[in-house]
């Protein structure tokens, strides 16, 4: 299994004989993965599907995969969605999950006060510097692997090339804009990643050579 990242994720657990899997995603992967088996180890996981395969099976037929890794929190149930989706992780032929609904435990939404809370407690580490350091730290590490970078490319091909899903995206993004509310909280996202040198240093130098391609 390769290195599990801290950061904000989508990711599955996977039966690598059948390929069926169970999609879920999290603010700190690798905790939510030393959560899942240790459920799983003592017989008491949420999703019955695949604590039945996974007594039937054992633990080594099984990886976990991170599948995307997510830029800002709040877009991590919108992400879940599309993979459960896109998977079918819901249906029983191919997946695991107990729900078709992202962020629900056993079909239940959590509450808008549950979420408002959570996007309280983002806002508040994405305005610490160390926070964010961290955070960038652990992305480093898990690209700095050769194989999940080319998976994860492999998975953004794919995407970009349905165009179903890029219609979705785009119809998304038009709601979200024609928002003053999220247009704001978007301005102040991209303010507090500007305000890392690394970051900006990055985006400039991706500029520059965007621009002698382009000549």
């Amino acid at each position: 299994m390769s290195i599990i990242p801290k950061v904000p994720s989508i990711y599955q657990i996977r039966h690598v004989s059948s390929g069926r899997v169970y999609v879920g995603s999290a603010v700190n992967t690798r905790q939510r993965w030393h959560s899942h088996r240790s459920d799983l180890r003592l017989g008491r996981h949420s999703s019955r599907h695949l604590q039945s395969a996974w007594n039937k099976y054992g633990e080594a037929a099984f990886v976990f995969e991170v599948i995307e890794p997510v830029l800002f929190v709040e877009d991590l149930i919108a992400r879940e969605q599309y993979w459960i989706d896109r998977l079918k992780a819901a249906d029983e032929r191919h997946g695991y999950n107990m729900s078709p609904t992202a962020g629900s435990a056993l079909g239940m939404k959590h509450t808008e006060e549950t979420r408002a809370k959570q996007s309280e407690r983002n806002r508040k580490r994405y305005k610490d510097p160390a926070a964010r350091e961290k955070q960038s730290e652990a992305r480093r590490a898990w690209f700095a692997n050769p194989a999940e970078r080319e998976k994860q490319g492999e998975r953004v091909r794919r995407w970009n090339d349905d165009p179903v899903q890029r219609e979705r995206k785009a119809e998304r993004l038009r709601r979200r804009y024609d928002d003053p509310a999220e247009r704001e909280k978007t301005a102040e996202q991209m303010r507090a990643l500007w305000a890392d040198p690394e970051y900006r240093a990055k985006m400039i130098a991706e500029r520059k050579s965007r621009r002698k391609k382009g000549k």
